[in-house]
């Protein structure tokens, strides 16, 4: 990802206490191979994604989407990505930062011809010290990494257990004289009803 001339100007400005709002992302299948910096919206856009996420490290911003197969009407090669912010003047919204995978490119299916429901994109940008990074967030909120899942359990106190079977008998361990109404998980080792 390249950070476009205009969304240098927009972080620029940004940082005399605008801030910066992003709005979306945007797939598109065309092959470019000019200035990235110069590009002022996605080539060829073929669907618009709503953002689901945002989380802040330092002096850059993680983004999520997710993409539903079921609303890609026609599948194309996703080469093309846009990230965009608010404009502060009104009018269309800022290409903030944009990439191209030139001929390279993931297929993405069409509706029709789709075998998984669902993509998560993920995407980090430089924001700079701008001290107030906003976003519009109304897509799926639902999916998280696995580590951020094991973090949330670990935090709820939620037990670990060893499952066995023994004949037909299933036994579950691992509460080390804990007592009282517990959360526990455990994955079954056996079929059990």
């Amino acid at each position: 990802m390249t950070i476009t001339d205009a969304g240098l100007s927009l972080l620029a400005e940004s940082m005399t206490g605008e801030g910066l709002h992003f709005t979306k992302m945007e797939m598109g299948d065309a092959a470019y191979s000019g200035n990235l910096a110069a590009v002022t919206a996605v080539v060829s856009p073929k669907c618009e994604l709503e953002l689901s996420h945002m989380a802040r490290s330092g002096d850059q911003v993680t983004f999520k989407s997710v993409l539903a197969f079921r609303e890609v009407e026609t599948g194309f090669t996703w080469r093309e990505l846009g990230l965009y912010a608010q404009n502060p003047d009104g009018g269309a919204d800022i290409l903030y930062a944009y990439g191209n995978a030139g001929e390279e490119g993931d297929y993405i299916p069409g509706e029709t011809e789709a075998t998984l429901n669902e993509r998560v994109i993920q995407l980090t940008v430089a924001v700079a010290s701008t001290p107030n990074i906003t976003a519009e967030l109304s897509g799926s909120g639902i999916f998280i990494e696995y580590s951020e899942l094991e973090a949330a359990i670990e935090e709820l106190g939620v037990v670990t257990l060893a499952h066995v079977k023994e004949g037909t008998v299933h036994k579950l361990t691992g509460l080390g004289g804990q007592t009282g109404l517990l959360m526990g998980r455990f994955k079954a080792a056996a079929d059990f009803e």
